[in-house]
This record gives structure tokens, sequence and C-alpha cells, in this order.
């Protein structure tokens, strides 16, 4: 933002540079944090959906990625590009 204050570079430049960022550093997070990182889902869908997981009995948990497909929050496309994300 400094940069585009000082009109070295334009707004959407620096999103757009940040948001590559932020795709680029996925090594290591679980499929949910990639999913946010790549604004597919909210924290609150994230979170409604973690909770509703711990809710089930352990032998018929569901993962997180199928339940935010089946409530309709991301759709399989997304949950796979979430996954062969770097």
């Amino acid at each position: 933002i400094r940069l585009a204050k000082a009109g070295i570079t334009s707004l959407e430049e620096v999103i757009s540079i940040s948001e590559t960022k932020a795709r680029t550093s996925m090594s290591g997070l679980k499929i949910g944090q990639r999913l946010l990182r790549m604004n597919y889902i909210t924290q609150f869908q994230l979170d409604l959906m973690l909770d509703k997981q711990k809710a089930q009995p352990a032998e018929l948990r569901m993962r997180i990625g199928e339940l935010l497909v089946e409530h309709n929050y991301c759709s399989q496309e997304q949950i796979d590009e979430a996954m062969l994300a770097d």
C-alpha cells in the first residue's frame, strides 16, 4: 500500500502481488486454511463445519472438504485445486 500511495505501483498491483504470495505459500496448510487463503470460503463457514465435524461420531466423521461441499460452501473442483496448490 505504501508503494501505491507513493505512486510507484497501483493498489490493484499491490493486491495482486499479496494474493499471489498468499497462494504460493500453501505448503503445510490444512485444506480449510488453503481454502480460506484462496478466498473460496470464509472463517465463519470453516468454523461452522469444524464444529459440525467434531459433533459427528469418530467412526462416521466426514472430512472437512466433504462437509464444505455438502453444504455448498465450495465445490469439489475448488477442493481439488486447493489440494494441489503449493
